[in-house]
């Protein structure tokens, strides 16, 4: 007797088969779908985020460039100008940045860019702060430099042969004692707490009037195409990662002339690094601020003048001297565009020569310190280039 497939059978299994193959077209149509959307948004994201950019960045173009902005930019602290863009990429696309000045030579700039379809909409919001320096020349007889605050605490520190100068506030605390060769400037407060001091042959200040005029900070050019700039001068040029490894690869290093650094540099613990000339970087600098690997001696760092050439430490960013710090001798120029930070808790720090930067900390705890005025070799490193860059110091974004 012969075995028959019942056709019903046949019918339900062409059906399943029919049913599983459908699902899976329906699947990969979907994943195509999916994926060419999430390529669409991604592309829609990006032409969005280029068009913000393209923004600040003509925004400090025609700072730099433009006659009227750049005037305005310098002399105006409360000059805004506006920007509108429209179609740069594709219909729909825009920027609209607004500049406005927070100081001479200081402003905040934001870009809304937009990007919409009349399907899809994305906006990005992007702000960034930048500053220019304007006064090229040293400042006689100043020590210590700051464009912001000056601020001690449980300091006992003397400044030889030299003055102090805060476009903002000068102020002392924590039983502080600072000594002042010469005179002691600001263009608001100096003020003292919790028992200290600051002795100065005179004051200048809105509680010790008259006060201290504003004195744009002294500006250095980094890295511009000049060939004054420290970059075109530099006889060794490391990115951050170079410069670290050169670190662990001679733990008791030397330096010659114009060593700069594009990057941040971290000089860890165990290094010993004379620098006969200067040290400069795009980040920021820290000696001293590690405790790990702690079974190491603190790092060592020597910086000298070659002749008359120029000596020091320069960033374009934060400066930090670290309590972990063996010793730290400068005999030249710190320079810091943003903040000088000291934490100067029972370590050897020397420093002959001056300190310029927007803002200044110091914390040693009543160890004994002494900065000397050395006017010599702040010309010889600070100099007098034609122009000041503009840099950018924060950076902000959204986007939704």
């Amino acid at each position: 007797m012969m075995n028959k497939t019942p056709q019903g059978f046949i019918l339900v299994s062409v059906t399943v088969v029919l049913g599983v193959l459908l699902l899976l077209a329906f699947y990969f149509l979907d994943f195509v779908t999916t994926d060419s959307k999430i390529s669409i948004s991604q592309n829609f994201s990006t032409q969005t985020y280029y068009s913000t950019e393209a923004g600040i960045q003509e925004a400090i173009w025609k700072i730099k460039n433009d006659p009227g902005w750049n005037n305005s930019f310098q002399t105006d602290p409360g000059w805004r100008a506006t920007i509108t863009r429209e179609d740069i990429f594709d219909n729909g696309v825009s920027y609209d940045v607004t500049v406005a000045n927070t100081g001479l030579g200081e402003a905040e700039i934001t870009t809304t860019g937009l990007n919409d379809s009349g399907e899809s909409q994305a906006q990005r919001v992007v702000k960034t702060k930048i500053f220019q320096a304007l006064n090229p020349e040293p400042l006689d007889d100043i020590l210590l430099f700051a464009d912001h605050n000056i601020g001690f605490s449980g300091a006992s520190l003397e400044f030889t042969n030299g003055g102090i100068f805060a476009n903002n506030n000068i102020e002392a605390t924590f039983f502080s004692e600072v000594n002042i060769g010469l005179d002691a400037y600001a263009v608001n407060n100096i003020t003292t707490s919790w028992n200290s001091s600051i002795n100065a042959s005179d004051y200048h200040a809105a509680n010790f009037p008259p006060p201290a005029d504003q004195v744009e900070m002294p500006q250095i050019d980094f890295d511009s195409a000049d060939p004054a700039s420290f970059l075109s001068r530099a006889d060794n040029v490391y990115t951050a990662n170079q410069f670290s490894n050169l670190m662990v690869g001679q733990p008791n290093l030397t330096l010659s002339g114009i060593t700069y650094v594009t990057g941040n540099i971290v000089i860890p613990r165990g290094q010993v690094l004379n620098v006969s000339g200067v040290l400069v970087a795009d980040g920021n600098i820290s000696i001293g601020t590690e405790f790990w690997p702690f079974w190491k001696s603190g790092p060592f760092l020597s910086v000298s003048a070659a002749g008359s050439n120029p000596s020091g430490i320069l960033t374009k960013k934060n400066l930090n001297f670290g309590s972990y710090a063996d010793h730290i001798g400068v005999s030249g120029l710190i320079y810091a565009y943003n903040t000088v930070t000291i934490d100067a808790l029972n370590i050897d720090l020397v420093i002959n020569g001056g300190i310029i930067c927007r803002n200044f900390s110091l914390l040693n705890l009543w160890d004994d310190l002494n900065f000397t005025y050395d006017k010599p070799k702040i010309d010889a490193t600070l100099g007098n280039p034609l122009a000041s860059p503009i840099i950018n110091i924060e950076h902000w974004e959204e986007e939704y």
